[in-house]
């Protein structure tokens, strides 16, 4: 390696809590919530970079940066089991709202020119990006298995997701060159078929 001080932090916590009620021999509802929190934070490597005029060494630049997003989420789902071709019936519905953040700043780096090492660096405190964005993804789905024959199983089911993507950007003018905000939207119907046969 050519320096010391290039690093990367991960921070990662998953937690989840799952209920279950038994309604009967046939019925059950299950409810889980969950809550996740990753964290990177680095001083890459890759990010470092020599400016030459003429091929005469002039500076060296990089940055640090950092990304972070939580999630709180809930999974609702109810089974119920069926005596029509020992079938079963799955319903429910899904939740989860994810905001992150993304920030970077410039560093100026000390370069040991000779002997082409990097000695240290300077945090400019100048923010080259600073951004947040919130993801809401709620869904709802349904399906159905049959036990058509002795060796066949047939599962048929129905997803519908909503998406939504909120970009806002903490930077303006000819600090950046992302836009100021953006919100996007997509709905999506998701069918799926699948056949198991036990031989």
């Amino acid at each position: 390696s050519n320096n010391r001080f290039t690093n990367r932090v991960v921070t990662a916590v998953r937690s989840s809590l799952r209920l279950e009620h038994t309604w009967n021999e046939a019925q059950q509802t299950a409810l889980t919530g969950f809550y996740r929190y990753n964290s990177t934070g680095q001083l890459p490597a890759y990010f470092i970079s020599d400016v030459r005029t003429n091929g005469v060494y002039q500076s060296s630049n990089g940055q640090v940066n950092n990304q972070s997003f939580k999630s709180y989420g809930a999974l609702a789902q109810h089974r119920i089991d069926l005596g029509f071709l020992n079938s079963r019936l799955i319903v429910g519905g899904y939740f989860d709202y994810s905001p992150s953040t993304y920030w970077a700043r410039y560093l100026t780096i000390q370069k040991d020119v000779a002997n082409n090492f990097y000695t240290g660096y300077t945090d400019t405190g100048r923010l080259l990006d600073d951004y947040k964005i919130d993801l809401f993804n709620t869904a709802a789905f349904a399906q159905y298995e049959v036990q058509a024959t002795e060796n066949l199983r047939i599962v048929g089911g129905l997803r519908y997701d909503r998406v939504q993507y909120n970009f806002s950007n903490n930077l303006s003018g000819s600090a950046t060159s992302k836009k100021a905000a953006q919100q996007n939207i997509y709905n999506l119907v998701a069918p799926k078929l699948g056949l198991t046969y036990a031989l």
